[in-house]
This record gives structure tokens, C-alpha cells and sequence, in this order.
């Protein structure tokens, strides 16, 4: 083939539903100065056929076909084989959105000439900007991934004009031999829209081909097609591709090793994606890997099929590749490098390159394993809400799956939602209860701090996100939560920076550009695409739905916040729709968790929402404001943190004063919430203070970052004066505000009490007696039961639980129902001193003892123990059926002589006052008739919970009688004798019975409502797709079809000398 006439170039563009753009893209195909060029028009899709009628207008020798539009760029473009016969000649593939210079097709001809090539391709620059580099080819790693030498957003300064052999062209605008094409039988037909380009190259270097880049040869490039196709998730398309090439072109040798080697990149991208805001990659990746591996069949096909293509040693085209993972070096320059938003444009800049943000995720990290070294040796203390997990394994899910919640005195009651994400989180931990406890606890600690860490990553600078990573880990309030195992306030320090860090981005707050200074710049706006914005509010509703699965609670100081950070932007004149977002996301959040949470959330009272009685009335108003703990007077030095955030409202200005300004409306609503409550000027209508504390420390962290990431333009940079002194102070009150959480962690487990409650429990109250089951009523200060309580018109708080060990599935709220109304009654009696019967009225429902806790070793300590209720214990002493045992002095416990085991047979005068409602007859009543049903297999003696969760019990009963369940009446309990079924009636006007007619085999039954599996089947199809929403940004992709090929010839390019 001789240069010196020109080879026929046959330009084959395909053509997709253009825009207005496409006038342009032909002017310019049109403009192009080579002299044997010809165009092959391949219609995709022109539903109104204004596509056609501009080629017909501005390119009118082309020739146009249309092809099937399901076939993607990859199948139509393969039509060119089939349309154009012989080999004497080259292809120029291009897209329909490209501008190319009128030379650009000389060029690349001229370059393909000089460097004897197959496939070259051009610089190809912005559309919009032609000093914006796009594209100059790329490299590959040995894993698929393309490595390009130039950043987003790069200006062309000529930096990257030399030609150069790269390893994969983009096919925008692709010079190829035509026998080169054919020889490598065109495109992979499996591709679409993505990949295309890595498949062909990757094979033409098999095939010994040079593939080169010749920047001289410019073509501008939309590069939208993400916008262009929505339908379809482009992430996802890109990893299935690149895992796809990856096992279908390496070498044989080397596939075995390289496919191990995929699997472990991929789960530790995956990792450390969870971990760097990266997991919707990390996902795609690894799911990707999963989707190609059952492919495998169809790998190996594909491997038959090109293998006669691979003309040269594979040593040859592994020199070519990049050494490494280029995923992990895009990463790592992802980090260095970020894009700020400034007054009117968008800029990037290299980071501030600091190890200091490394160094103190090693040294919070370090401190908190330190602090929590007994745990991680022995597990965490059964305190508060950290309690043993239920035993045996499965029983979360077993819990999910019954309608009847064994709790309180039972119920048929939708299950909390957290019982499933704990069961999952058990059962990935294969179950090991200590391990699951600790990763659990610190998990909620790392990932809250982390959180933080994120939210600060709106300051350019990496001191501020220090700042901001100190000051949220070394909050009092965390010591605080592990010393009472407070799982509710750990929740909501987990999952409170994350809402508001993914609704600052829904708002459209971007990182600002640090160079800005004046007050002008509120927030440096970037308005997410509406695709991004949805998926990010599916993320919100998935971290509040979490969030109110395992604490309801957190809800109103997440979406408190939301509103304070709003009104924070209001104060500063910060930009009307971001506040509004605030306020929106929070709504849209806050309904989504409700609903994810359905049934469950339709039962939410207020101790759900809003907790019980505050823990910080007995700490005192400064000591609850510093979010500190009973007996750690030192945790008053916290207050230090407060003067950061002081001095950022004082000195800093533009993003940094926004920021600021909702740092310092969150912590004031929240102090101020705390000092009204202290005073008694607002009733129990608020979070409790440990909540509001969580809300304090994360301003406070906002507060450190707002002064240190502005410490040079708006402290040093400002004329010697007040400012600079203040700043001093800021600095000095930080550190002496991180003292308290240096203290706590020498402890070694927080301070925790030694011989926590439940353990009393679990010795004082056996699970298994001489006479059967029974159930506890705990009364007294809320702040001291060992499960969440109700709070009574008297004043006093109760709880109902079954004797024995207690579990975590009571550190939920028990749901209220008519037995409560009884345990209400008795109390009023009780306070008002009208009975001295009151173990009659509690009787029906099981309850053997009365426990009156004193001291837990964390609200109150037996040294400095918290008051009893008053006149509570002496009118217990007084009742004539109730009387005082022996306790430890952490308790005073009461038993109840009149008590009537949960499932027992009655008969005689006790079978007859079953059938009497009034509390009076009750109080009169003959209770000696009683016997206790045990289970006949051994499991438990816990009749009721045992046939509701594992199937029929059965009993052989001597005579007539009355069967009672000690649980509220409920229409599903089924009775039959010898095979007949009995009618359900109430029992003492408030528990199940059944009346017996004489002797026989009692089988007794729980019919589950069939309601209860199309809720969990509803609940499981809502959190997938919330979970799907959250990590794809687009729906699915349609099948892939063979291309239609069945149309006109195009005369063939002849062969010979030119």
C-alpha cells in the first residue's frame, strides 16, 4: 500500500436519538479535508426522524442504514464488516458527539502511515471547553482497569501531545485497519456501551498490532452518556465488562493466578470502600465478579473463540499493562487531589498532603481498643442495653418470624426490626455472642467517628477533619454510653454525622474552595444530578431506618438537627434552598425509617421516641451539658470544647462562618433544652440528655473544624488583635477538653459497674424453679429498671420480664396493652393504700416477685444511691399477700403469695373467680386451685412462650377446670381436649382461658397469624430496595440481541495497489 494517493477511509458513524448538538457533530464530519473520505451513517434510533433529515440537509453523500437499537455501539458498528467488503482500506468508528477539527482525519491517516499502526486515535478535549483534556488513551492494569495519565478537568497546555503507543483507545473517534477489523471479527458483540473499546484493543495487541494516540488530531467530545441513557446502571456495565476481558483475554498461563488475584482485589476494594465512601463501587465490583464467574461457561466459549487471535507471546502484551492495581492508584490520586466549588465555577486542586490525618485515626483507633481492652479480652459487661445475645443461634430470626413477642407478659406484636439486622450481624459473625457483642459496641464508636470525619470533609484542609475526629471521639458522652451500655445513645453517635453528611449533599453543599475569603461565599454549592440526588435520600432513609431499628429514639435528634442546621444557615443568610433541603431531607427521612420499619413502628409510643425519664436531672446542669457521667467530676473539663466553637462564630467567615453558624444553632438548641428541662420549665417531652449530648458533641466537632480548617485566612491572616488571642484560647480549651476521654480510657473498660444488674438477675431469678414459670415486676426510678419502663400516673416507673437471664431483645420497649392497664390499677391502688391485697391483682398475669431496684453501679451507686419513691417500699411491706425476702443490697425484692403461674390449670373456687372481671372479686377470690403446665419435652417450663415459638404443647389434665394463660386475651391461643377444640374466653377479665369440661389430653397451640409473613415479606422487599437505591444510581439493562445485518450492500472498497 503506497502513502502517496490517499487510502479510502470509510467513517462509520452510529447514531442514537441525537440532540440539538448533532447539527454540529455533522457540520464537522462534513468539514474534514481528506480527499477519499466516505460516510456510512448507522441509524440506531431516530424516533421522529429529525436525525435523518439533517444528514439528508448537511451530509447528503452519506449513506444511511438503520440497525436494530438494542445491539449498542459495539453491534451496530459491527454492521461495517458486513456492509463494506474488502480489506484494502481503514475504518473510522466514531459516536454521534463528537466535533473533530477539519484536519483530524487527515492526521490520524498521516500518523497511521508514519508509525505503521492499527488502530489510532486523537486527543479528544470538552465540547463545551477545548482546553479541557479529555482523553489521550490510556494505560491497563493487569486487572482490566484503564489508567489515564491526565486528571478530571485537566487543562491541554501541550503536556501530552507526543505521540505515544498506549494500551486502550476510546472508540468517540477510532482509526482502524479494515483486514485488522475483520480479522478480530469486530467488536465483542456482548458489549453495549461500555468496554468496547478495552475488548478490541486488549485483542489487537494479541494480534501484534501497535495502537497509538496522535494528539495532533483534535475531536471535541461530549462524553453524556449517562445522561443520554438512563435506563441503564453505567457502573455497573463498566465492572461486569472489565471483570468479562480480564478472564477472557489473559493468557492461559497466567489465568488461574490472575483470577485468585481478581477475587482478592476485589474484596479488599470492597473493604475499603465500605470504609472511604467508595462502597457503591466496592458493590458493583464485587457483584460484578459474582455475575461473571457463573458466567463461566460463556468465559470459556469466549476464550474458544478468539484463540486463534492471539499472534504474538503473552510476555509481550503483559509489558504493555500497568504494574499494580490502577483502581488503587486512581484512589490514592483521588485523595490528592479534590474539586471545590468557588463563587461561579468549580476548580480542583491538589489536597494538602498531611500524614497527620492517618496518624490520628491510628491513635483513635489505638485509644479506644486501650479503653476497651477488658471488653475485647472478656466481652462487654451485661449493663444497660448490652445484654447477652439470645441463645440458642437463630433465635433472632426465629424472633422475626413469630408473631408472638414472649416479653413484658406477651402479645401478639409485630417484632422491632432491629432483631433482624442483630440477627444478621450475629450469624456473619458465625454467631460467637462475646465477638458479636464487641464488634457491635465499637462498631458503632468507629463508625460514628467516621462519620464525622466525613461530614468535615466539606473543609478543604486536612487539619480540620483532625479536628473534627478529636473532638467527636473524645466527647464524654462516648465513655459515658459504654460505661451504661446505652445502645440507644451509641445508635444515634453512629448515626447522626452520617445523616447529616448525606443531607448536606442532597442539600448540594460541596467541599468549598479554601481560597475563598469573603463573606460572599455562604456555601460552595454543587446541585446533585437528579439520579444522585435520589439515590443519596435512599441512603438517608436507609441510615435513619437502621438507625430507628435499633434505637426509635434517635429519630427526633436526627431530624432536630436537620432543622437546627437549617436554621443555623437561616441565621448567616446561607442559600434559601439548601436550608430548605435540610428541613425536606429530614421530613423524607424520617417518614422512609417509619415506614421501613412497618409494623413495628404503628406500635411506637412516646418512651419509644422520646426515652424515659431523663438521665441528666441527677448530674446537674453543667456536668449533663458536658455530656459526662455520675461520679467523674473531671468530665467537666469537656467544657473546654465548647471555646473552638466560640471563637469559629467569632472570627471565621464565608463557608467556614455557614458552617459555624449551624454548628453553634445545634449545640444552643440542645443546651437549651437541657437547662429548661433542669429547671423543671418544660415537661418530659424531650430526648433524654444523653441524646441531646450526642447532638452537643457533634457541633462541638463541627465548631473545631470551622476554626482550624480557617485558622490561616481568618485568624493569621487578619491584623494582629482579638482574634488571635481567642484562637490561643480555642486551642488551649481543646486540649483540655480531650483530658476526660484520656482519663476514661485508662480505665480499661470504661468504668462500668462490676457486678451489673443483669447478673443479679440472672442469680436471683432463676429461669427454671420447683414451681414452674414466672414473671418479675420491677418498679422504681426508670433510670434503674433493668429493661425500658413505663412511666404510671403515680409516678413510678414499671417492667414486666419472665424470670430468668435477661437478653438484648428487652432493650426494647415492651408494647403496651390491657394487661398493663392491670399492672396501672394495682399500682393506683398501691399508692393511694385502698387494698392490702394487691399480689391479688397482679396474680392473674404471672408475676411472682416485685423487685425495687437501688442501685445499678452507673445512674446510682450504693455508696451514693438515688432515692427510693417515695412511701413505694412501705406500702409494698404492707400488703398481706406481698412479703419482704432476703435480697443483696443493690434490690429489694417482694414475693407475691397469691400468684398464678402464666400457664397453669385452675379449678375449684380459683376455676370460678377466673370467670369474674372485677378487681373486687378478685381481691375476695379463692386462689388455691391452681397447678403449674409444664412443657412435656424438657425444652423449657415455659409453657406459653414454648407452644408460640416451637409448635403444640400438650398436658393430660385429671378433671374439669379452667385452663389459664397469663397473657393478655388474644383470639389466636388454641385449646382442644382430646382432639376437640375449645372456645376462648377471658380470664379474670383480662388473660386467656379456656374452660375445660372434664379429664383428657390438653394440647394447647398458637395459630400465627398469616398477616405476619406478608409483613416480613414487605419489610424485606422494602429494605432491598432501599439497599439497591442506595448503591445504584440507575435501573437495570435490557437483554442484548443480535445485531440486524440484512441490509443493502455498499460498494466494496477494491484491493491492489492505490
Amino acid at each position: 500500500m503506497e502513502a502517496a494517493e490517499p487510502v479510502t477511509v470509510v467513517g462509520v458513524v452510529v447514531v442514537h436519538e441525537p440532540g440539538a448538538w448533532f447539527a454540529e457533530t455533522l457540520q464537522a464530519l462534513a468539514a474534514q479535508n481528506y480527499p477519499d473520505l466516505r460516510w456510512l451513517i448507522l441509524l440506531a434510533s431516530d424516533p421522529d426522524g429529525a436525525a435523518r433529515a439533517l444528514i439528508d440537509e448537511i451530509l447528503p453523500g452519506a449513506l444511511v442504514r438503520e440497525v436494530d437499537p438494542s445491539s449498542g455501539f459495539a453491534g451496530a458498528a459491527n454492521g461495517v464488516l458486513d456492509l463494506v467488503a474488502g480489506d484494502n482500506g481503514l475504518f473510522l468508528l466514531c459516536h454521534d458527539d463528537i466535533a473533530p477539527d477539519p484536519g483530524a482525519v487527515s492526521m490520524l491517516v498521516a500518523e497511521f502511515h508514519r508509525s505503521n499502526a492499527g488502530l489510532v486515535g486523537p486527543k479528544l478535549v470538552d465540547w463545551h471547553d477545548r482546553d479541557r483534556l479529555q482523553s489521550v488513551g490510556s494505560g491497563l492494569d493487569r486487572f482490566g482497569e484503564p489508567y489515564s495519565p491526565i486528571e478530571p478537568g485537566e487543562l491541554d497546555q501541550s503536556q501530552h501531545d507526543a505521540v505515544r503507543d498506549v494500551f486502550v483507545l476510546p472508540t468517540a473517534c477510532l482509526l482502524v485497519r479494515a483486514d485488522l477489523l475483520r480479522s478480530l471479527g469486530g467488536f465483542d458483540r456482548r458489549a453495549r456501551l461500555h468496554g468496547e473499546d478495552l475488548d478490541l484493543c486488549w485483542r489487537a495487541h494479541w494480534a501484534g498490532a501497535r495502537v497509538i494516540v496522535a494528539p495532533e488530531a483534535v475531536v471535541r467530545h461530549r462524553a453524556d452518556i449517562a445522561g443520554r441513557r438512563p435506563e441503564i446502571d453505567h457502573g455497573r456495565e463498566h465492572a461486569r465488562r472489565r471483570m468479562w476481558s480480564v478472564l477472557t483475554l489473559t493468557g492461559a498461563a497466567r489465568l488461574v493466578p490472575r483470577a485468585l488475584a481478581l477475587i482478592a482485589v476485589t474484596m479488599v476494594e470492597f473493604v475499603v470502600g465500605a470504609f472511604t465512601g467508595r462502597l457503591a463501587e466496592g458493590w458493583r465490583s464485587l457483584t460484578a465478579l459474582g455475575h461473571t464467574l457463573i458466567r463461566l461457561p460463556a468465559v470459556m466459549a469466549r476464550r474458544h473463540e478468539i484463540r486463534l487471535q492471539r499472534a504474538v507471546p503473552e510476555y509481550e502484551v503483559i509489558a504493555l499493562q500497568t504494574r499494580g492495581s490502577a483502581r488503587l492508584a486512581s484512589y490514592l490520586r483521588s485523595r490528592q487531589t479534590a474539586t471545590y466549588v468557588s463563587q461561579d465555577a468549580t476548580v480542583r486542586r491538589w489536597r494538602q498532603r498531611s500524614s497527620g490525618l492517618g496518624l490520628t485515626w491510628s491513635a483513635v483507633i489505638a485509644l479506644v481498643l486501650i479503653g476497651s481492652r477488658d471488653a475485647v479480652v472478656d466481652a462487654f459487661r451485661p449493663v444497660g442495653a448490652l445484654l447477652a445475645l439470645p441463645t440458642p443461634a437463630f433465635e433472632w430470626f426465629a424472633s422475626m418470624w413469630s408473631a408472638w413477642d414472649p416479653r413484658g407478659v406477651g402479645a401478639t406484636s409485630p417484632a422491632p426490626t432491629g432483631w433482624g439486622i442483630l440477627g444478621a450481624l450475629d450469624a456473619a459473625l458465625l454467631f460467637q455472642e462475646g465477638l458479636t457483642r464487641t464488634v457491635l459496641v465499637l462498631g458503632l464508636v468507629l463508625l460514628g467517628i467516621l462519620g464525622a470525619s466525613r461530614l468535615a470533609s466539606v473543609f478543604p484542609l486536612a487539619r480540620a477533619r483532625i479536628a473534627a475526629i478529636v473532638v467527636y471521639a473524645a466527647a464524654p458522652i462516648v465513655a459515658r454510653g459504654l460505661a451504661a451500655g446505652e445502645l440507644d445513645t451509641l445508635v444515634l453517635y453512629a448515626a447522626l454525622p452520617w445523616s447529616i453528611e448525606i443531607t448536606r449533599r442532597i442539600a448540594g453543599i460541596a467541599t468549598a474552595d479554601p481560597g475563598a475569603v469573603l463573606g460572599d461565599l455562604p456555601d460552595g454549592l454543587d446541585d446533585p444530578s437528579p439520579g444522585l440526588r435520589r439515590r443519596l435520600i435512599a441512603g438517608l432513609i436507609l441510615v435513619l431506618a437502621t438507625s430507628a431499628a435499633l434505637a426509635p429514639s434517635s429519630l427526633i435528634v436526627i431530624g432536630g438537627v436537620g432543622v437546627a442546621m437549617a436554621l443555623g444557615g437561616v441565621l448567616v443568610r446561607a442559600d434559601a434552598r439548601v436550608n430548605a433541603w435540610f428541613v425536606v431531607a429530614s421530613i423524607i427521612g424520617l417518614a422512609g425509617a417509619w415506614v421501613a420499619n412497618l409494623p413495628w413502628s404503628s406500635t411506637w409510643t412516646r418512651v419509644d421516641l422520646i426515652g424515659g425519664a431523663g438521665s441528666g436531672e441527677r448530674l446537674g446542669v453543667w456536668r449533663a451539658l458536658a455530656g459526662g457521667g455520675t461520679g467523674r467530676w473531671y468530665d467537666l473539663l469537656a467544657l473546654g470544647l465548647w471555646v473552638p466553637l466560640l471563637a469559629a462564630v467569632l472570627v471565621s467567615r464565608a463557608w467556614r462562618m455557614t458552617w459555624a453558624a449551624r454548628a453553634a444553632a445545634t449545640v444552643t438548641a440542645a443546651a437549651a433544652l437541657i437547662v429548661l428541662d433542669d429547671r423543671g420549665l418544660i415537661g418530659p417531652v424531650i430526648p433524654s440528655h444523653t441524646h441531646l449530648a450526642v447532638a452537643i458533641a457533634l457541633g462541638l466537632a463541627l465548631g473545631a473544624a470551622a476554626i482550624t480548617g480557617g485558622f490561616n485566612l481568618d485568624v493569621l491572616g487578619r491584623d494582629f488583635g482579638w482574634r488571635q488571642p481567642l484562637a490561643l484560647l480555642a486551642n488551649l480549651g481543646l486540649v483540655v477538653g480531650l483530658l476526660p476521654a484520656l482519663v476514661a480510657v485508662g480505665a480499661g473498660d470504661w468504668r462500668a459497674p462490676q457486678t451489673p444488674t443483669a447478673s443479679l438477675i440472672a442469680s436471683q431469678f432463676p429461669a427454671r424453679s420447683d414451681v414452674g414459670s414466672y414473671r418479675v415486676l420491677w418498679l422504681g426510678d426508670d433510670r434503674l429498671l433493668p429493661v425500658p419502663g413505663h412511666p404510671s400516673s403515680t409516678g413510678v416507673s414499671w417492667a414486666v420480664v419472665d424470670g430468668g437471664p435477661l437478653d438484648m431483645r428487652q432493650a426494647w420497649s415492651t408494647p403496651l396493652g390491657p394487661a398493663e392497664d392491670r399492672v396501672e390499677s394495682a399500682l393506683g391502688h398501691l399508692a393511694d393504700g385502698t387494698t392490702a391485697r394487691a399480689g391479688r391483682l397482679l396474680a392473674p398475669l404471672g408475676i411472682r416477685y416485685i423487685a425495687v431496684p437501688v442501685a445499678d453501679g452507673v445512674a446510682s451507686r450504693i455508696d451514693d444511691p438515688l432515692p427510693l419513691p417515695v412511701g413505694l417500699v412501705a406500702s409494698l411491706a404492707a400488703q398481706l399477700d406481698i412479703g419482704a425476702i432476703q435480697s443483696p443490697p443493690t434490690v429489694e425484692v417482694f414475693v407475691n403469695r397469691s400468684w398464678i403461674p402464666p400457664a397453669a390449670y385452675l379449678t375449684g373456687g380459683t376455676a370460678e373467680a377466673s370467670t369474674l372481671a372485677g378487681e373486687g372479686s378478685l381481691v375476695v377470690a379463692d386462689l388455691s386451685g391452681t397447678s403449674t403446665l409444664v412443657d412435656p419435652r424438657g425444652e423449657a417450663v415455659d409453657v406459653v412462650d414454648v407452644a408460640a415459638r416451637r409448635g403444640a404443647t400438650s398436658a393430660v389434665v385429671p378433671e374439669a377446670g379452667v385452663l389459664h394463660l397469663g397473657v393478655p386475651f388474644d383470639g389466636s391461643w388454641r385449646a382442644a381436649l382430646d382432639g376437640v377444640e375449645l372456645p376462648a374466653r377471658a380470664g379474670f377479665g383480662v388473660t386467656t382461658a379456656f374452660d375445660v369440661p372434664g379429664p383428657g389430653v390438653l394440647e394447647i397451640s398458637y395459630d400465627r397469624p398469616v398477616t405476619r409473613t406478608l409483613w416480613l415479606g414487605v419489610l424485606a422487599a422494602i429494605w432491598l430496595t432501599l439497599i439497591a437505591a442506595t448503591l445504584r444510581t440507575r435501573g437495570g439493562t435490557r437483554a442484548v440481541h443480535e445485531p440486524v445485518l440484512d441490509l443493502g450492500p455498499l460498494p466494496s472498497v477494491e484491493e491492489g495497489p492505490r
